[in-house]
């Protein structure tokens, strides 16, 4: 649960992080009780199948979502594929910019490969897959239900980029200033 520390503060006051060329949010990744960064959002569309959008570590999944806008041409889904997964996702809600909601059920595809191509009309900009439903993942090892999400939505890969806080006028060293990142 994030807490308001500085009740002023605005996006110039912070360290944020963006996707080039998208939009990318999710209404909740890792565990309840943790907000693991190798779990966020972005990692779904970092161009990299080992990593992934994660969540419901631990906890019921179903309807937490993942939003994107931009170019999503090419949208599919390939599941999560980290080793001994006791869940998979078996289907999800896909809303496309105004139409109507529809209910995609995920087959082996969705595990493998490029993934599971999704029926997305010209044009689109906007996305949510909301988790309808999980199963259990034939030959799963983790003995407590895992983490369930996205390692890939279709759409290339995307850069994520690191601002550091634009407004440094309130901050006035005594000694020099370093910025460590990782």
């Amino acid at each position: 649960q994030r807490l308001p520390v500085f009740a002023n503060q605005t996006a110039e006051d912070q360290t944020t992080a963006v996707v080039e060329g998208l939009e990318v949010r999710a209404t909740s990744y890792g565990e309840p009780f943790a907000y693991r960064p190798e779990d966020r959002p972005a990692m779904a569309v970092d161009g990299d199948p080992a990593t992934a959008w994660l969540v419901g570590d631990r906890f019921n999944p179903i309807g937490q979502s993942i939003e994107v806008s931009g170019e999503l041409s090419g949208l599919s889904i390939l599941q999560s594929q980290q080793p001994g997964a006791s869940r998979v996702i078996s289907s999800v809600r896909l809303d496309v910019d105004n139409a109507a909601s529809q209910i995609v059920e995920l087959d082996e595809t969705s595990l493998s490969g490029n993934g599971q191509p999704l029926d997305v009309p010209a044009g689109a900009t906007f996305a949510r897959l909301t988790i309808a439903s999980v199963a259990a993942r034939t030959g799963g090892t983790d003995p407590g239900p895992s983490a369930v999400g996205f390692a890939e939505l279709g759409l290339g890969a995307h850069r994520e980029i690191v601002r550091l806080p634009s407004d440094m006028s309130g901050l006035r060293p005594a000694a020099p200033l370093a910025i460590v990142m990782t």
